[in-house]
């Protein structure tokens, strides 16, 4: 590689770092992009992820645990899949990282009181009520971020309290 080429290319970085502080402002400088601007807040942050099987064979052995750990809503909505088991164990694993978020164990919340629902556009959303939404007032959370995935062999749910 030529100095000619070598020096090109310094050029190029000094052009992209300059670009870039200009955007986003430089170390000790006063000007911040939107990006850097301190958001809300998060009071709890819960990660729970459930195996599909495992859930599949819990139902199987015990149906009536579906009415237990699941609202009308939730089971509704996992009947319209192929595979309720999917949606089921996904919202189970969204309840255990809310009550995880809400720095609670299992049994100090009725599952019942927290509720994975869908919002007109699809996407998740979290509905607490009872101890949960008692908590959650006293905790200063007025806002829930849900993100679920799920494939055949395990569900995984991320929810941040805000």
């Amino acid at each position: 590689m030529s100095l000619r080429t070598i020096g090109a290319q310094a050029q190029r970085r000094h052009k992209r770092a300059d670009r870039y502080s200009r955007v986003h402002g430089s170390v000790g400088d006063d000007r911040r992009c939107l990006c850097q601007q301190p958001s809300r807040r998060v009071i709890g942050l819960g990660v729970d992820l459930v195996e599909v099987d495992r859930m599949r064979t819990v139902l199987e052995r015990t149906p009536t645990l579906v009415d237990r750990l699941f609202t009308e809503y939730e089971r509704a909505y996992a009947r319209s899949a192929n595979d309720p088991t999917q949606r089921l164990a996904v919202r189970f694993a969204a309840k255990e990282a809310a009550m995880k978020a809400l720095g609670v164990g299992l049994g100090a919340i009725g599952w019942h009181d927290i509720e994975v629902r869908q919002s007109s556009t699809g996407a998740p959303e979290l509905a607490v009520s009872g101890r949960a939404g008692k908590l959650a007032d006293e905790l200063g959370i007025t806002e829930w971020k849900v993100s679920l995935t799920h494939t055949r062999t395990v569900a995984e749910a991320v929810v941040a309290a805000l």
